[in-house]
């Protein structure tokens, strides 16, 4: 199964949001869209409070599904304070969180938090953003791809490293979303269905002591507000990572040997792998595996002419590779 998400921007409460998804739907040649996301909780405003509110847009998104337009709606890059004042007043409550998640940033908290109330989770930047540096400025610049225990892992698996951060992801229960215009990278990120990660290697990923948060959302702050501060926008303490925390990339990592046991249900369920167990990924963007190669072959080359449109023929690559980024 192949999810499409529209992640609409801060004039969508002000367009015909008719047209908006409309639009999307026609470009992929879709009945009907889901879901349709905040993309973040800003609107361009300057002052103490953000305007238009955000319950006037998640009142647009709300008519969205009462029209059959959109089958749930959902959040991009909020934090559990921010959904929790959605559900408050919500007639359709938020059916899932998009948020960057990846070994470098778990989001161990919020991740918790949706399970209790319900509400997906879908992680992005599984590769850590290498490639976004420049427009998010991070107080260490450390790179999840090259870090040693991601490299013991992966070669411990006999994958490569975007591969095992893309599953293990989908062992922690959520959703993932890579990013790559590389159609050998977007096959490449779909071959991880059919083979698990050792516990070894799945604790080694969940418990890397450095933590910070690489999407900060900086270009959102402004002293006149409404988001002053990091701790504003997220609702949290900004992280600040203990020196003796950061990443040594000349360190070398063991993991131990054990059993591998890897169970893949159909329709893209992920059951326990390597004695990991949790709940089951809800929806996997690249889901059954049965016809999964049509569908992702048909929407690569889509990709590919949309990109080829914009480019004059040239690429663009954004992969799993240190030298080349991804997301």
């Amino acid at each position: 199964m192949v999810f499409l998400v529209n992640v609409p921007f801060f004039n969508f409460v002000r367009k015909d949001k008719n047209e908006v998804v409309a639009t999307t739907c026609n470009h992929w040649h879709l009945p009907i869209h889901c879901p349709v996301q905040i993309h973040w909780p800003v609107t361009g405003n300057v002052g103490n409070e953000v305007r238009p509110a955000i319950k006037d847009t998640w009142r647009a998104m709300e008519a969205l599904v009462r029209e059959g337009l959109v089958r749930s709606i959902g959040t991009s890059n909020f934090s559990a304070k921010k959904l929790a004042e959605i559900m408050a007043y919500a007639e359709v409550p938020p059916a899932v969180c998009q948020v960057e998640a990846h070994p470098y940033h778990r989001n161990d908290k919020l991740l918790a938090w949706c399970r209790d109330h319900d509400i997906h989770f879908t992680a992005f930047s599984p590769l850590g953003s290498p490639d976004s540096e420049s427009i998010f400025p991070r107080k260490v610049p450390a790179v999840l791809l090259k870090d040693p225990t991601v490299a013991a892992v992966a070669a411990q698996a006999g994958h490569n490293v975007g591969q095992v951060l893309i599953r293990w992801a989908l062992e922690r229960g959520t959703s993932v979303i890579p990013k790559s215009t590389n159609p050998a990278r977007i096959r490449g990120n779909l071959d991880v269905l059919s083979w698990g990660l050792s516990k070894a290697g799945f604790t080694a990923l969940s418990t890397i002591k450095f933590q910070q948060r690489m999407v900060n959302g900086a270009m959102w702050l402004n002293p006149k507000g409404p988001y002053r501060t990091m701790e504003d926008l997220w609702d949290e303490p900004e992280e600040m990572p203990d020196e003796s925390d950061y990443p040594d990339p000349d360190k070398v990592v063991t993991l131990e040997e054990d059993q591998k046991e890897v169970k893949v249900e159909a329709r893209g369920r992920v059951g326990s792998a390597g004695g990991n167990e949790g709940p089951t990924a809800k929806a996997v963007f690249f889901g059954a595996q049965e016809g999964v190669k049509d569908v992702s072959e048909g929407l690569t080359g889509r990709l590919t002419s949309w990109w080829s449109s914009k480019t004059g023929g040239g690429s663009r690559d954004r992969s799993n590779s240190p030298q080349k980024g991804g997301r």
